[in-house]
């Protein structure tokens, strides 16, 4: 009961509120989980770089990784978050708990995969962006 009224209200807000309204109240929380991400990665960077230059080095090669997975990552979001909200907009609650369960079975699945493509590409991939075999050797474990 207080889900459904829960969403009868959202649904209401988002109709009658003001434009300005809605969209601070959909567009806040996002810019602060981007401003959060980006402060972890300064944040990262700076304790990395304590470390050492080879270190600090190692993370910059990571970068295009984390960045293609974290927009796969996001890619997932954004299909499942806009099949799951249609399935509710409709009222079939059914659908849209199927729909989130399999994207986060699909999300497990497809980390799992990655995962193991990683360790076994890591290295070559590594050298391929520019990092030689003996810094390749020392940072990137196993490879």
């Amino acid at each position: 009961m207080a889900g459904g009224s829960a969403v009868a209200r959202a649904r209401t807000s988002l109709l009658e509120d003001s434009i300005p309204r809605v969209l601070m109240g959909l567009t806040l929380p996002m810019s602060l989980g981007l401003a959060s991400t980006s402060l972890f990665n300064v944040v990262d960077a700076y304790f990395v770089g304590r470390l050492g230059g080879g270190p600090l080095a190692a993370l910059g090669f990571t970068f295009p990784i984390t960045l293609v997975l974290t927009n796969m990552a996001g890619g997932l979001s954004v299909a499942a978050t806009s099949v799951v909200s249609r399935a509710v907009g409709q009222g079939d609650q059914g659908r849209a708990a199927r729909t989130a369960s399999h994207a986060l079975w699909s999300a497990a699945a497809l980390g799992l995969v990655l995962a193991g493509v990683g360790l076994l590409t890591l290295g070559p991939f590594m050298r391929l962006l520019g990092v030689s075999p003996e810094a390749s050797s020392r940072w990137c474990a196993g490879t």
